[in-house]
């Protein structure tokens, strides 16, 4: 275990000053980092939550999918597409529908492999069912109709991708999904970007590129710099010797490195250009600019690498910099991952959300004009030939969060890099990139939990010792560090296997989109909705009612069923009463609950906008919900062809009562048309 001592008590914030050569912010105090901790919601975040203090509900402690799920197969976890909130016939409606054609194909390609054994494991949510400026996680779930706990996937998948900018979508919303949910975001400026992004994908999972499976490991370690020392020394470093440990099991991977003086902006290059590692962890500074600079949407978070000769030499000059510009145009980055260990790696809020400055005043400060998504990361996803994904920070990097305190040791630390190891580990297994950054996700949620345990204000409090101070002060930054971690691309690709195929095993689906909203289902082509209720078939009365969010029987999978000729004689019939008592119990609650919901959405895997709900028993209890607009105004039409499916239903339950009670019904109810029931029976 690699050690070091740390004489100064204090945090090292990572990301280099475009302007001056200083760091970003200056190096957190313990006391101050400390004092951070305790007081966590004394500054809100971007969507009016305090910021740490309600990341867990009483008693949730799980993360992920529920037992049971497959988190690594789409079929098992499902797969969600969230878009923002945009009403009908807008500007940002029509925005919007273009930006779903031109992914459309993804989403085809997504849904054909997360419905193969359920269909209800494919989500949409768009138009006015998306997500609204302000909501809370709460306020969106609750909404949906989601609880909280384990990731449900059949009431929302497992892998969820965000399309939409942060300030559509917060990255605060963005993190605290990520606690239960396995999170992506895409993000680009022309519909170009987005579509060929959805190619990149679809070409990467089912067409493999041939050649070596190669992982490069980058680490920059700036002269007079002690966070790039930290980061060479105590993170790259132990995560190469732990890959060379599992070198058996990676076989197939030749792995590299460039560290300390090789890692300059030649080296970045290759590794970004056409001779690039399939998965590239690189660590170094991150730019940043203050708010004003033309070049801030630009440039922020670009790579700073050895040929910056540290803080003492004054501004990196553009040279020993690696920016989105700097990309190879004629590069194939198909098929690959990237993990950015700098400042702003993937993306920047609008206000400061680690600084010490927050102590100070009662405001956050904007250290941009809003939040954004890297230019870097944008342009090596949104091209021709475009890599797969990007993890990396929003915001600026803790360089100490890797190290923990060596009790035995007063005064000294050392590494702790299980997070990162895990998930490098998993990707060059071929795990989802979502899959393989729940680690960071649980330590944040845990180290959240630890720091509202001792934040507590009804438990009693010991005395705060400068050994305390420190303690709380680590939690504080390995949580905030933990938190920021984000992916930029959709969460369930992964590297893949030369001619392996798609993992799923699924050939892709592609076909010409027919504008937003085109999906599974079948389409009447009209827009008047009585005209589609017109047209559509007749609901079978015998068909026992299905509940809209899937089955949650816990009964196995079709293809985890045995056969009637693999079951022995006694298997069998017990087999056969099971079913016949079945039956009988699905008829019976047929016959006295009558549950029907009608709703709208946007396309037929879309979750529901408006829905009328009623509910009716034997026993004479009757509830029911009406459709109404955000407005208060009830959807008139929407409810008018409710209240036919209702009555049309009644009408069916009342004739198959009375085929329940009668030994010998009527020949008269073998009608032509069964709606129609003799005078005596009415």
């Amino acid at each position: 275990m690699l050690k070091t001592q740390m004489r100064n008590p204090f945090l090292v914030i990572n990301g280099v000053d475009a302007r001056t050569g200083g760091y970003l912010g200056p190096s957190l105090r313990i006391t101050d980092a400390a004092r951070l901790a305790r007081g966590m919601s004394l500054i809100e975040d971007d969507i009016g939550e305090p910021n740490g203090r309600n990341i867990l509900a009483d008693g949730e402690r799980m993360l992920g999918p529920m037992e049971g799920v497959r988190a690594d197969d789409l079929a098992s976890a499902g797969w969600a597409v969230i878009f923002p909130h945009t009403e009908r016939g807008s500007k940002a409606w029509r925005w919007q529908k273009e930006v779903y054609g031109a992914v459309e194909p993804l989403l085809k390609y997504r849904r054909d492999q997360a419905t193969r054994e359920h269909e209800n494991l494919y989500r949409e949510f768009l138009g006015a069912n998306g997500y609204r400026i302000g909501e809370t996680r709460q306020n969106f779930w609750g909404r949906m109709r989601v609880g909280h706990g384990p990731a449900n996937p059949r009431k929302l998948p497992y892998y969820v991708m965000l399309v939409a900018s942060p300030q559509e979508i917060p990255y605060q919303l963005q993190y605290q999904l990520d606690v239960e949910h396995a999170v992506g975001r895409i993000h680009f400026d022309t519909l170009d970007e987005y579509a060929q992004y959805a190619q990149n994908v679809i070409e990467a999972e089912t067409n493999p590129q041939p050649g070596p499976r190669r992982a490069g490991f980058f680490a920059v370690e700036n002269p007079d710099d002690i966070a790039t020392h930290l980061s060479r020394k105590y993170l790259v470093e132990p995560l190469c010797e732990t890959v060379h440990t599992h070198r058996r099991k990676l076989k197939h991977w030749q792995i590299e490195h460039a560290l300390a003086g090789a890692a300059t902006r030649d080296r970045l290059a290759q590794y970004l250009g056409a001779d690039g590692p399939q998965l590239l962890f690189a660590a170094c500074h991150g730019l940043g600019f203050p708010v004003g600079d033309s070049r801030l949407l630009d440039e922020q978070g670009a790579l700073v690498c050895q040929d910056w000769r540290g803080p003492k030499s004054g501004a990196p000059p553009r040279d020993s910099y690696f920016a989105a510009e700097d990309l190879d145009p004629d590069a194939d980055l198909r098929g690959r991952i990237s993990c950015f260990y700098a400042c702003h790696g993937t993306g920047t809020p609008k206000y400061d959300e680690i600084g010490a400055k927050r102590q100070q005043l009662p405001e956050a400060v904007a250290i941009a004009p809003h939040a954004f998504v890297s230019r870097l990361p944008q342009r090596m996803l949104g091209r021709k030939r475009g890599a797969l994904a990007v993890i990396g920070h929003v915001n600026r990097v803790l360089a100490s969060s890797f190290l923990r305190a060596d009790h035995r040791n007063p005064g000294q630390f050392e590494s702790s890099t299980e997070c990162f190891e895990s998930a490098v580990l998993a990707l060059l297994a071929g795990r989802p990139v979502g899959y393989a950054t729940e680690y960071f996700h649980r330590r944040y949620a845990a180290l959240a939990a630890a720091l509202l345990y001792e934040t507590d204000e009804c438990r009693p409090r010991a005395r705060h010792s400068a050994t305390r101070d420190e303690d709380m002060a680590r939690m504080w930054a390995n949580m905030t560090d933990a938190r920021n971690y984000v992916i930029v691309g959709d969460p369930a690709v992964r590297l893949q296997k030369p001619g392996g195929g798609s993992p799923h095993r699924q050939s892709p689906n592609i076909g010409a989109g027919t504008g937003a909203g085109a999906g599974a289902g079948t389409s009447t082509g009209t827009d008047d909705p009585l005209q589609q209720f017109a047209e559509m078939q007749p609901l079978d009365p015998f068909e026992p009612p299905r509940d809209r969010d899937g089955d949650d029987s816990g009964e196995e999978s079709p293809r985890d069923v045995k056969s009637p000729l693999e079951l022995a004689p006694h298997q069998l019939w017990h087999e056969t009463a099971n079913m016949a008592m079945q039956a009988l119990h699905t008829a019976m609650c047929s016959v006295t609950e009558l549950d029907i919901s009608t709703h709208t959405a946007d396309t037929p895997a879309a979750s529901p906008a408006r829905s009328a709900h009623t509910r009716y028993s034997l026993s004479g209890d009757t509830k029911t919900s009406v459709p109404v607009y955000a407005d208060g105004t009830i959807d008139e039409v929407l409810w008018r062809i409710h209240a036919q499916v209702v009555a049309q239903a009644m009408e069916h339950r009342r004739w198959l009562l009375d085929l329940v009670l009668e030994r010998d019904p009527p020949n008269e109810v073998a009608t032509e048309n069964p709606n129609k029931l003799p005078e005596k029976q009415r």
